[in-house]
């Protein structure tokens, strides 16, 4: 299906469209309590003056590898990406302009945290942190891995850490709609503003667990001992802290690419609603952006090596396990 910019939709497609994502649940693999975390997404919402997408809801997956092919291959579609995208200074601005993090975020929102894989990294997070005392999502962005860290241990004071507002805004959204769901007594939590550069001055302290998924590989590459160190005097003896980030041994873009369509369509059949500009600008920013990691994605013997300079023990690793086999997970301890 070519689509062109047509942006009324009829009832009969309304209700098509219902009774497919109805269908979709109904066979979707999603943690318990996805509803819960999540609300009723609908995909981001973003879009931008196009003459091949009109903001249609994908469904098929055969729909979703054509419109990645499209955006990431030069012509028409890629174009338009990169038009809009420079606007805002492109991906170069992605740390500093707050317009374009908003962007990145709501799609990251709408997509990512439905995927299986996603969910697959909170299940193993969970089974390893206490179900007591502070927890830190370090890098937490919108607050998914932190809602359902609080969902499936009501006694952890969790708290989202991030320098993006719009990020927070969404993350306390979630754990607001957690703490309503658990009821009384009132569930800890919340969210704290911060360049995870700057860890000086963080209220929080005295941290029982912590928690960053695919978060070190955007901190500077000479800065990122020097963060770790901070980090660990700021957990007790013994906490556990779950690192996720690409290894650098084996990631490739094609084997990016495959991960990225593949997110989007497990995010589907867990009921994720995107729309056709959020499979296009999604796929090609998180392509993109990855992409500009080679190097320096740490391998997995040298992100060991990394924790262990700044005082950390390592208690489990798990290379390729992760996420189509992308990542390094480790388990330390502070």
């Amino acid at each position: 299906m070519w689509c062109v910019a047509m942006r009324n939709e009829s009832l009969v497609k309304l209700i098509g469209l219902i009774a497919v994502a109805g269908a979709i649940r109904l066979w979707a693999t999603s943690l318990p309590g996805c509803d819960v975390v999540m609300g009723q997404s609908a995909g981001s919402g973003l879009s931008w003056e196009s003459s091949i997408l009109c903001g249609a809801i994908v469904t098929e997956e055969s729909e979703i590898h054509r419109i990645a092919g499209l955006s990431l291959v030069p012509g028409p579609l890629n174009s338009e990406i990169q038009t809009f995208l420079s606007s805002m200074g492109g991906l170069k601005a992605l740390r500093t302009n707050p317009k374009l993090w908003d962007i990145y975020l709501r799609l990251y929102d709408g997509i990512t945290p439905f995927s299986p894989q996603y969910q697959e990294l909170i299940r193993f997070a969970d089974a390893n942190l206490p179900q007591t005392g502070k927890i830190a999502d370090l890098g937490g962005g919108t607050g998914p891995f932190s809602a359902w860290l609080l969902l499936r241990g009501r006694n952890r004071h969790v708290y989202t850490v991030d320098m993006s507002p719009a990020g927070l805004a969404l993350a306390h959204e979630k754990l607001e709609r957690v703490a309503g769901f658990l009821g009384e007594p009132a569930a800890v939590y919340g969210t704290h503003e911060l360049n995870l550069l700057n860890l000086r001055g963080i209220e929080l302290s005295d941290l029982s667990g912590a928690v960053m998924n695919n978060v070190l590989y955007n901190l500077p590459f000479d800065a990122q001992l020097e963060v770790m160190k901070k980090l660990r005097a700021m957990m007790r003896s013994g906490a556990p802290l779950i690192v996720a980030d690409p290894n650098g041994d084996v990631v490739t873009r094609e084997l990016l690419q495959q991960a990225a369509k593949n997110i989007a369509i497990g995010a589907i059949k867990n009921g994720a609603m995107p729309s056709d500009f959020d499979i296009a600008l999604g796929i090609y920013i998180n392509i993109e952006i990855l992409r500009g990691g080679i190097p320096p994605f740490r391998g997995a013997v040298e992100l060991e090596e990394l924790f262990r300079a700044a005082g950390f023990t390592v208690k489990k690793r798990f290379v390729n396990s992760f996420y189509f086999g992308l990542l390094t997970v480790l388990v330390l301890e502070a």
